[in-house]
């Protein structure tokens, strides 16, 4: 993983490593209260913020797959009122070790590989 989650819960050593990439690409990052947690982290830089949910899984599945089967997470996700002037992303973050992360953005009528450019890959 990286420094600083050596011991740590699997999920609680992802949270810490998807803040370290976000600190690494210039974010300032906060990560939320325990146990009243719609999303993990709060990412910013200039106009950008970034509501991000982490979660660990066993493999990387189709976008397909994710959609159903973090649908509770999606629907919470795409309920985050995203505030004008800004950018504002909701996104899924899964953590596969050793792959690392796949992110997904969380859109009204479904969810996009981030990054990817594509139409949103499964209507949700």
């Amino acid at each position: 993983m990286g420094p600083g989650t050596r011991g740590k819960a699997p999920l609680t050593a992802a949270r810490t490593f998807a803040q370290q990439a976000l600190e690494a690409d210039g974010y300032t990052v906060v990560r939320s209260a325990s146990g009243t947690r719609t999303v993990d982290l709060v990412a910013w830089q200039a106009q950008k913020v970034r509501f991000i949910l982490v979660r660990r899984v066993r493999e990387h599945r189709p976008a397909s797959v994710v959609a159903v089967r973090f649908a509770a997470e999606i629907a919470t996700l795409r309920e985050i009122p995203l505030p004008d002037g800004y950018t504002c992303t909701a996104e899924l973050w899964l953590f596969h070790r050793p792959d690392g992360f796949r992110r997904y953005r969380v859109y009204r009528g479904g969810i996009m590989e981030a990054g990817s450019g594509r139409q949103p890959a499964c209507r949700a």
